[in-house]
């Protein structure tokens, strides 16, 4: 974990990849205990019970997560038990699945992928009891730090969005690999943990052309049917049903990049279980990755990303709506045989003569079988409970990023918010808003920080449909000047308070207060005029009481913020 994982974790925040890795953990549990329970069941005992499970579970799991923790065994937490009682009863279900199938007594059975609903709420329970536990913590973890980027495709230098299409086709496209590749890699980064630097590499590299496809479909979407539209409303955008299918080849996308990391992660869990990779001298790296290569190819072939698909009118992969579906047997299969060829061809061969060095047992077929049909239903359940609950916001976030960057940098129909160079020589220094994303992006990650430039984006949203409805872009001077103005006294109103924009209000709240102040002002050409003389009352009062419900210039002036009368702008 990095040290900010490990800080949202203990805050009761975790990530989406702190949260996808404990899914998997707890998802071993109920793996190995479903085992357990059904090599001691008798097959007159009829079905298991959730209570049976409770018995017989004990005290192991707050132990397990205090161990863990190093954190004393006998702290109780309510949490703790409710977080046995659902992960019993999950136990309880896999384990009656297994035993009302007709199956032969000599196949393997597998018990069926847990749902998405119930892995959320132990995901969420887990998460209460770690939070408990983290308030008697012995010592800190040390954190980990993140691993580099191995392909990162710089673009310090940005250059101002022209109105000639292949251009602006251009920059939207790596606009959308840049947040593509960001989202993607909060999840695909802790599942590679522990793959080789040489191994991450090929997995990155795998993906980055099928990445830039995905970016130049949505990049010809967003261009031709949004900015070329000037819409700047993102609500209405998002809409759009090309867009709509297009979210698609966004969601296949992440989810095959999310399989392969995933997928990669457990070839390198096998290499260190059973071949001590790499210290032991008869591991042969080169063999592991080739081998490696092999497993990514078979995964290529087995999850296809098909741009005919979506010209079909599919919005996604049918191997996606399979998981979803929960039937997984010829998949767990399948993904079970993929595996088990990168054992075949790791194993060491019989050698004889002086120059054997070492000898490498390995255990039982069956052994290593159940081993790997283990980690298969532990990736499915995660990557079913994946594309059930983070797909769809990962997808939107996407899309309203795109285009919030967009307009942000004022490439919204082709039209750019000019800056001062072409209107002459001015007496203030002036910011551009492509300026303010690239200076804010490092102030992300801290909170205070993260708000100052929502709140700064929506601020030139707002700014940016309020001139482009009154059609006076081109005549407008000093755009920058009213943003910094306008966001610095909509500041000092909020600064002090506890409100978080969540991406419903990003969407919205420009529209929102657009219509209200246009209300006062009854024409957006008359809005306009006041807001180039003295921008903000008015406008900072809206932000302010959408963000904190019992606002109002009275408590404003009671705190010492100066207030104009109901009647200014």
């Amino acid at each position: 974990m990095t040290s900010e994982q490990w800080n949202l974790s203990k805050a009761g925040k975790p990530d989406v990849a702190t949260i996808t890795l404990l899914g998997e953990k707890l998802l071993e549990i109920v793996y190995l205990e479903t085992q357990s329970t059904l090599k001691g069941h008798v097959s007159t005992d009829g079905p298991v019970s959730q209570n049976s499970v409770i018995c017989s579970f004990g005290n192991t799991l707050p132990q397990i997560f205090a161990q863990a923790l190093d954190v004393p065994d006998e702290v109780k937490l309510v949490s703790s038990e409710k977080l046995t009682r659902l992960i019993a009863k999950e136990i309880a279900e896999c384990v009656n699945s297994v035993l009302s199938m007709s199956v032969d007594s000599g196949k393997e059975t597998i018990p069926r992928i847990t749902p998405p609903k119930r892995l959320q709420c132990l995901i969420q329970q887990a998460g209460q009891m770690i939070k408990g536990l983290m308030r008697d913590l012995k010592r800190e973890c040390a954190p980990c730090e993140s691993r580099k980027k191995v392909s990162q495709s710089s673009s310090s230098s940005r250059k101002t969005i022209s109105e000639d299409r292949e251009s602006l086709l251009s920059e939207t496209s790596k606009t959308v690999q840049e947040i593509i590749k960001d989202e993607v890699s909060q999840f695909t980064e802790s599942s590679s943990d522990e793959i080789f630097v040489s191994d991450y590499e090929q997995l990155e590299s795998g993906s980055t052309l099928e990445m830039k496809n995905v970016a130049n479909d949505v990049a010809e979407v967003i261009v031709d049917e949004i900015m070329m539209q000037n819409q700047v409303d993102l609500e209405t955008a998002q809409s759009s049903p090309s867009l709509k299918k297009v979210c698609g080849r966004i969601k296949t996308c992440a989810a095959k990049q999310f399989a392969q990391a995933s997928i990669g992660h457990l070839v390198e869990r096998l290499n260190i279980k059973y071949f001590d990779s790499p210290d032991n001298p008869a591991f042969d790296k080169v063999l592991s990755r080739q081998s490696m290569q092999s497993v990514m190819n078979d995964i290529d072939a087995l999850l296809p990303t098909v741009v005919g698909e979506i010209e079909q009118g599919q919005n996604v992969s049918q191997w996606i709506d399979v998981i979803l579906s929960g039937e997984t047997v010829e998949l767990t299969n399948e993904l079970k045989n993929i595996l088990s060829n990168h054992i075949e061809r790791m194993r060491p061969k019989t050698a004889s003569g002086p120059k054997r060095l070492s000898i490498m047992v390995l255990p039982p077929h069956a052994i290593i079988s159940a081993d790997i049909l283990a980690m298969v239903w532990c990736f499915l359940g995660v990557m079913r409970w994946w594309l059930h609950t983070e797909s769809e916001p990962l997808t939107s976030r996407v899309i309203t990023h795109t285009l919030e960057k967009a307009v942000s940098e004022g490439s919204i129909g082709g039209a750019s918010l000019p800056s001062d160079d072409s209107q002459g020589s001015g007496s203030e220094s002036e910011v551009t808003p492509s300026e303010f994303t690239e200076e804010y992006r490092e102030e992300q990650e801290s909170t205070e920080d993260g708000r100052k430039l929502t709140i700064r984006v929506i601020v030139m949203k707002l700014v940016s449909r309020i001139f482009n409805k009154a059609k006076v872009l081109d005549t407008l001077r000093s755009p920058n000047a009213i943003i910094e103005r306008l966001f610095e006294k909509i500041w000092v109103e909020i600064q002090d308070e506890d409100f978080e924009i969540t991406p419903k209000m990003m969407q919205r709240l420009d529209k929102v207060i657009f219509q209200k102040i246009c209300k006062k002002w009854h024409s957006v050409m008359l809005l306009s005029t006041p807001l180039c003389k003295s921008p903000g009352v008015r406008v900072s009062f809206y932000f302010a009481s959408h963000l904190r419900p019992n606002y109002s210039p009275a408590t404003a002036t009671a705190k010492g913020h100066a207030v104009a009368s109901t009647d200014s702008f």
